[in-house]
């Protein structure tokens, strides 16, 4: 691993964007659930916290993730150039932790990319 440097995201009952533009890099790039509350204060307690990627790279290649917070949601790319994204809540707060670890290369294994 080359590098590596982390962020945190947080929403409270709304959405919170956010996005990222470096030169071009080999890495992956990982979200977390660091921390819900959820009020509890309605007559229906429907909540939710979710996450929204789009992953560029040099050549112009976009992907878009959509995932839920019950799980660590991760994606990697080689020419890696920004990502951009959303943190979702409703009747909640979350708190998400942004890893991004840089590498020589990435590949593709079993659908995921993975670091080599």
């Amino acid at each position: 691993m080359d590098s590596q440097w982390s962020t945190e995201v947080q929403a409270w009952g709304y959405t919170q964007s956010f996005q990222y533009t470096f030169p071009p890099e080999s890495a992956i790039v990982q979200i977390s659930l660091s921390n819900r509350y959820d009020y509890d204060n309605w007559a229906v307690a429907l909540s939710y916290a979710s996450a929204s990627f789009t992953a560029m790279t040099a050549d112009g290649k976009t992907t878009y993730l959509l995932e839920d917070f019950g799980i660590t949601s991760s994606f990697a790319a080689n020419n890696l150039t920004d990502f951009e994204g959303l943190l979702i809540t409703g009747n909640c707060y979350a708190q998400a932790i942004i890893n991004v670890f840089v590498w020589p290369s990435v590949y593709m294994s079993w659908g995921r990319e993975v670091g080599v």
